[in-house]
């Protein structure tokens, strides 16, 4: 009996872990909807010379933050001008 309660304990904390992370993956892509691909796709106009610009001020000071911390494979590029959100990328 103990090993039943035991053995519940453990899937209850695993499904508790997976359900967060799950929850998380979803607010990255609500948060940030387009790659780079759907963005340009969206934005043609931001396509530059130089890079990639702004879609809506046309600036072209971006900023390039990882999701969770500074190191995060998953990246948020937002507009340093407006604060749009524009684009995720993974690396």
């Amino acid at each position: 009996m103990d090993t039943l309660i035991i053995m519940f304990f453990n899937l209850s904390v695993v499904g508790i872990v997976f359900y967060f992370l799950h929850r998380a993956n979803k607010n990255w892509n609500k948060t940030h909807p387009d790659s780079l691909e759907s963005y340009l796709a969206k934005y043609p106009q931001a396509r530059t010379q130089s890079g990639i610009s702004c879609g809506h001020c046309r600036s072209r000071s971006l900023r390039n933050l990882g999701w969770r911390h500074a190191t995060d494979t998953r990246r948020l590029v937002s507009c340093n001008s407006c604060s749009s959100n524009l684009y995720h990328a993974k690396n």
